[in-house]
């Protein structure tokens, strides 16, 4: 995988449960690494997102620095896997509508992608206001974040083999299946304990009926769930993806 040196100084998650940062050590800043998570208990709502914030500034000085570069990673919001419409999304509410549901203040965000585009919805209020904090704020979807990175590590591009892809992160379990040189299923599941990973992989697993399964970790990320050598499961890989950064830096480039 080429790497880039354009990694976003800080990457803001945001969930349907919390909000998480994550700044870059920087030496000639004098600048510790250091992270941060907030519950919500609203949906992406700007209200919460701002008092989250908010509480980050007041343990970490460093954020009211400027930043030469932020990432918003969106984890969990509803989101649908098509071929990639023309122009401003906003011009198919129609055909985005089907698939997703939009709520008064939504705008609708489109990842980058050759073959296929991640389309999800945003609350505009929420985005706006982080804006307001940090200028260049970039969204992308966790998952096209992942499949990006799949896809050029893997060159899954001329691939028609049916592979199953699973990843464990912050307590979500990532299932992602390539075949036919497109994805076909891309699903984010919240896992709790291993029982509940295990059902799921299984359950997935029969829906597929991949070829084989490969099982990816994230570099700085802990991995407190994981599928391992179960005898109803398969693993017939795995693969180390490089820390969440590099991914940002690559998905742009």
């Amino acid at each position: 995988m080429r790497e880039s040196t354009h990694q976003p100084e800080l990457i803001i998650t945001l969930s349907h449960d919390h909000v998480h940062l994550r700044l870059k050590a920087d030496e000639h800043k004098g600048r510790r690494a250091w992270e941060g998570q907030y519950a919500v208990s609203e949906l992406f709502v700007a209200e919460e997102v701002a008092s989250a914030m908010d509480k980050a500034l007041e343990q970490n000085e460093d954020l009211f620095d400027p930043l030469d570069s932020v990432g918003l990673l969106i984890l969990d919001r509803p989101n649908v896997l098509i071929p990639p419409l023309k122009g401003d999304p906003e011009q198919h509410i129609d055909i985005l509508s089907r698939y997703l549901r939009l709520r008064h203040g939504d705008t609708v965000v489109q990842d980058p992608a050759d073959d296929q585009s991640i389309y999800y919805t945003l609350p505009e209020q929420t985005y706006e206001l982080l804006t307001e904090y940090f200028a260049d704020v970039q969204p992308v979807h966790f998952l096209s974040l992942i499949s990006n990175a799949l896809n050029r590590h893997l060159s899954l591009a001329d691939s028609r083999k049916n592979i199953l892809f699973f990843l464990q992160f912050r307590g979500m379990l990532i299932a992602l299946q390539h075949q036919h040189e497109k994805w076909n299923f891309a699903k984010l599941f919240r896992v709790q304990e291993q029982s509940d990973v295990e059902y799921f992989a299984l359950a997935i697993q029969r829906m597929v009926k991949p070829a084989e399964t490969w099982q990816i970790t994230l570099a700085d990320e802990n991995q407190d769930l994981l599928l391992g050598n179960r005898s109803f499961i398969s693993i017939h890989q795995q693969l180390d993806l490089p820390a969440l950064g590099k991914l940002f830096a690559f998905t742009r480039s």
